[in-house]
């Protein structure tokens, strides 16, 4: 009998120290264990860095520590080496930019049947079902970008009766920048008739868009408007007009990205850059960041679409108030 008590309260302890573990662990934040990974292009993409920034503010408010941010530098075998590897060692989500949607939509789905949640920014593959993507339309964000352009060169140079003389820094190798070139187009001429798009051309950093926009104005020496891909390349195109001293006020570059130094020269009126297009990345990456945790941890969002695209604001002197305060 004494054995059969003893017997009895040991049970009893054992019950009362597990029900106090699976307590605890209710009680323990999901997303502590949880680990996750962005892949983007270049560590010098404004919009990646962007991004990226959100969605590690979101991770650390919920106590996730893991977030690994990589970039594969336009390399198209390092990106599938870089997922590859989050496979390998276990990891429960991923963003992913893929610069080139031809390559890596096999290593992604590897991903996918691994049991990681995919975050698709700025390209969607078409070929497998990645549970969200997060992307702009290049033509809008092109077209909104020209109809900025046009609107300046209407009150600055037509005005004055100077001809808008326009070189465009545009990536032409993927589809999706070739619409953008398009909207841009299609959004300057329709807003600004008079308006003559002379060279196109890309390079990726500050420093080699300066210099490809020099060479530009060795061959079209009355260029006065230079509208691009990003702002990191047209701070280049504006440095270069400054560089052979044209008058920022009948000069004028029009970017993407609404990057720091770019809002900080919109500001100012004796800068040669005059606008941006924001695409709100920053907060895109937040949410991209809180889907993937909720995804993690079963929590079900009524009216979530794997489709997501980015606002699109110009800024301008009219509203950059808003960025400076």
């Amino acid at each position: 009998m004494k054995k059969i008590i003893i017997l009895f309260l040991t049970l009893v302890l054992l019950s009362c120290a597990f029900a106090g573990c699976n307590k605890e662990s209710q009680d323990a934040p999901k997303d502590k264990k949880l680990k996750f990974i962005s892949i983007t292009s270049t560590s010098t993409n404004a919009s990646a860095i962007d991004l990226n920034n959100g969605a590690k503010e979101v991770f650390a408010a919920a106590g996730i520590n893991d977030f690994v941010i990589q970039y594969y530098e336009q390399d198209d075998n390092t990106m599938i080496q870089m997922i590859e590897n989050a496979i390998s060692a276990g990891y429960n989500g991923m963003i992913i930019q893929s610069s080139n949607l031809e390559v890596g939509e096999e290593t992604v789905e590897k991903a996918l049947k691994a049991g990681m949640v995919v975050c698709e920014f700025d390209g969607d593959y078409q070929n497998i079902d990645c549970q969200y993507c997060f992307m702009g339309s290049n033509y809008d964000i092109g077209y909104a970008q020209g109809v900025m352009a046009g609107k300046w060169a209407n009150e600055n140079l037509v005005a004055k009766g100077i001809t808008p003389i326009v070189g465009d820094i545009e990536y032409l190798v993927l589809d999706e920048f070739v619409k953008r070139a398009q909207g841009i187009s299609d959004g300057l001429l329709a807003t600004c008739p008079e308006a003559q798009m002379v060279v196109q051309g890309f390079e990726l950093t500050m420093a080699e868009n300066m210099s490809m926009v020099e060479n530009w104005l060795q061959a079209h020496p009355d260029m006065n408007m230079v509208v691009g891909l990003g702002d990191t390349m047209t701070l280049g195109a504006a440095a270069a007009f400054k560089a052979v001293g044209k008058d920022p006020a009948v000069t004028a570059t029009f970017g993407v990205d609404a990057i720091e130094e770019s809002i900080r020269q919109i500001a100012d009126p004796n800068e040669i850059h005059k606008g941006t297009i924001d695409l709100g990345l920053n907060q895109v990456g937040k949410t991209m960041a809180q889907f993937m945790m909720d995804w993690c941890n079963g929590v079900k969002v009524e009216g979530r679409e794997k489709m997501n695209y980015f606002p699109i604001t110009p800024v301008t002197i009219e509203n950059v108030g808003d960025y400076t305060k």
